[in-house]
This record gives structure tokens, sequence and C-alpha cells, in this order.
């Protein structure tokens, strides 16, 4: 089990399940699972959607577009790959718009680019 869990998929898995266990603590709705976040990943070249970072999928954490204050909730169409940069601290979309949050961070044109891509994204996602 030690040898497996220092493979990719392993540790992919372990991060997988460490994020379920927090979701499940918080009483937040889940329907994501490991077979959803390599698939988004996949579909999002294999680095953090809003910046473009390249990184495995164990560096990457995964965002709610629609955050759960706004109403977002943790399934597979509303979930995308980010870096902690773009998913963390200062400057993160906690309350705001998606929308607005990309523009603001990336400008009007980069802003709306990003935007349009990650609802292409979700909505492949969700089907």
């Amino acid at each position: 089990m030690r040898e497996w869990l220092q493979t990719e998929k392993g540790k992919a898995s372990r991060s997988a399940t460490m994020r379920r266990m927090w979701m499940k603590r918080k009483s937040y709705y889940v329907k994501f699972e490991i077979e959803d976040e390599e698939r988004a990943y996949q579909m999002c070249g294999s680095c953090c959607v809003y910046c473009k970072t390249p990184a495995k999928l164990e560096e990457l954490e995964f965002d709610h577009f629609i955050p759960i204050n706004s109403g977002g909730k943790t399934e597979t169409s509303n979930m995308l790959p980010a870096c902690k940069k773009c998913n963390r601290g200062r400057g993160g979309k906690f309350d705001k718009d998606p929308y607005q949050w990309l523009i603001e961070r990336f400008g009007q044109y980069y802003g709306e680019q990003i935007h349009h891509e990650c609802l292409d994204i979700l909505a492949q996602l969700g089907e």
C-alpha cells in the first residue's frame, strides 16, 4: 500500500480522498470523484485552467467555479483544476461572480477568454 501511495495514481487518489473527507466534514454536497478530476485535468491541458501554469494532477486543487457561498455545488459541472495561487488567498474569488473575478485578475480581454473557456469545459464535463 505504501508503495502504491508513492505512485502518481496513488498520490492523486490520496489527494482526492482528503478533499472528499474535508467536504463531507463541512457538510457540502459531494458528487465529484477522482475520475472526474482526471477528466477535467486532461480537458484543461494538464495545467491551471485560469493562469495556464503546467502542473501535475496532485499539485493542483479543484476550484468551485461558482463559489459555494454563491450557491455552487461540488459536482462535475462546477469543478476546475486550479493552482494554489489562483484558488487561494488574496485575490481569491470566494463570494465574487466568476466573470467579475476573472476580469479583475486577468483584465478584460483575457478574463473574457478564460471565462468562455471555463464555461465550455464545464459544459463538456457535465455531459
